[in-house]
């Protein structure tokens, strides 16, 4: 019985770790696109990947709720927790709000903050809202 568990618990955490790899590949790459075409003077890129990972986010777990057993745990593991949690940068968020503080720039701080708020939640419920029409 526990020898189950843990081989059960292993393969989750190796899941866990394929998603994040890939995760955080994509959000290298549209990070530094999103900053390519908009300039790096605004965290633009991590704005991009925080919204768009809320909205997947909310889009993928809304689909597995409203169809139960549609997701399976395996999947739930990799593209939940591995994939979109490595994704998304709150930490960076974070690191780059405190950023344009300590630089004197208050109010793209405060513009910072606010627009990844404001839009990872908007992002969050248009993706739920999404993943019940079906």
């Amino acid at each position: 019985m526990r020898r189950r568990y843990v081989a059960r618990a292993m393969k989750t955490v190796l899941l866990v770790g394929a998603g994040g790899f890939f995760g955080a590949a994509a959000r290298y790459l549209v990070a530094t696109a999103t900053h390519a075409v908009l300039g790096a003077r605004f965290p633009y890129g991590t704005l991009m990947v925080n919204v768009t990972g809320s909205i997947f986010l909310g889009l993928f777990l809304a689909v597995g709720e409203g169809h139960l057993g549609l997701i399976p745990p395996a999947a739930r593991a990799v593209v939940a927790i591995g994939f979109v949690g490595a994704f998304t940068t709150f930490s960076t968020f974070s690191y780059e709000s405190v950023q344009l503080l300590a630089n004197g720039s208050g109010w793209l701080a405060l513009g910072n903050i606010a627009a990844n708020l404001l839009l990872c939640l908007a992002g969050t419920a248009a993706g739920i809202a999404v993943g019940r029409m079906g």
